[in-house]
């Protein structure tokens, strides 16, 4: 009989694994799991937000949005009335994007008044209401049976 076939071993097997298996000790990563804390690293990678993160921006700070980032399953992201989102420019699989997966949670406060701005991160105000592509955009994954 394998030692890993009782449900005890391989429950402390698990956990062993888990244990050593976290985060690095240099993780710039202004969120932690499990945690609840507003970013203020100016520039969003993949690695800013992750599973079970609750996470708030800060309308104070111009965010720019570098990959295409997740907001895994168990998320909260938050973004505040008047802050602003920039995408950096790419297109496929260079693009940059921000991505709500399934079962992920987004609370969009913007308000006519004072709205989220998403746009390129070339945009300093010119940019035409026709200028398409320039970034990826935002991507929902909802549990819907279509899209």
């Amino acid at each position: 009989m394998s030692l890993l076939k009782t449900p005890a071993a391989l429950l402390a097997f698990t956990l062993t694994f888990t244990a050593f298996t976290g985060c690095d000790e240099d993780d710039t990563n202004p969120v932690s799991a499990g945690s609840d804390a507003v970013i203020t690293t100016p520039v969003i990678t993949d690695a800013s937000i992750s599973a079970g993160d609750t996470a708030s921006l800060d309308p104070s700070i111009e965010y720019t949005l570098d990959g295409f980032v997740f907001v895994e399953t168990g998320a909260v992201l938050t973004i505040p009335a008047g802050t602003v989102l920039k995408g950096k420019a790419g297109e496929g699989e260079n693009a940059s994007a921000l991505i709500i997966c399934q079962g992920a949670k987004l609370f969009a406060h913007g308000t006519a008044e004072n709205p989220i701005i998403m746009t390129a991160e070339t945009d300093d105000g010119s940019l035409s209401a026709s200028a398409r592509g320039l970034w990826g955009g935002v991507i929902l994954l909802g549990f819907a049976p279509i899209n």
